[in-house]
């Protein structure tokens, strides 16, 4: 009898509690500590600017275009805190070494951010025959001192695999001896069949 009466004080309870919480027009109060912060959208779209092939580009109007994608897509992607943007832009010497795990436990990449970035404007592309180019960036960040608003930076690009990249981390001298390597790993094997 004793249990019954437990029993019948504990379905009454829950279901009592179950009427409570299913108001129609309440709205589900969360805890502060529950809330999911949501990464904003970075507004504006592009976040390159000064983005117009030049009318002289030429032949070197693609590799503009193409070029100015590449920054965008990879400052948008870093703007979202996805790095794996960086990580495609690698020599693939140092994607054959390293997951993306690991790549981003690196510091440089840990500190990776664009936080304080406004915008990036790119003034100018001076071409090296078609294997490397030189980027005239300015970036141009947000911040209450006028005088520290902008900030030069060359980037170097490479025309690697089909494609122009932006290494973050690696470097072409090391690409270079990875691709001298597998030359000759494949002439010696070469000999072998």
């Amino acid at each position: 009898m004793k249990a019954s009466k437990i029993l019948w004080l504990v379905t009454s309870v829950l279901v009592t509690m179950g009427g409570i919480g299913c108001g129609g027009d309440q709205q589900e109060v969360v805890p502060n500590d529950l809330v999911v912060a949501v990464e904003e959208k970075p507004t504006g779209g592009s976040m390159v600017r000064n983005t117009e092939v030049p009318a002289d580009a030429g032949a070197r109007a693609e590799d503009w275009a193409a070029l100015i994608a590449m920054v965008d897509e990879v400052i948008t992607r870093l703007s979202y805190r996805d790095k794996s943007g960086l990580y495609e832009n690698e020599f693939s010497y140092l994607r054959a070494q390293e997951t993306f795990d690991d790549y981003i436990k690196r510091g440089e990449v840990t500190w990776a951010n664009t936080d304080s970035l406004a915008y990036v404007e790119i003034r100018n592309i001076a071409f090296f025959e078609r294997d490397s180019a030189l980027i005239d960036a300015v970036f141009h960040m947000t911040s209450s001192d006028p005088t520290k608003e902008a900030s030069p930076m060359p980037l170097m690009v490479y025309y690697h695999e089909g494609r122009w990249i932006r290494p973050y981390v690696s470097t072409i001298d090391h690409q270079r001896e990875y691709d001298e390597l597998i030359r000759q790993a494949d002439d010696d094997t070469g000999d072998d069949w």
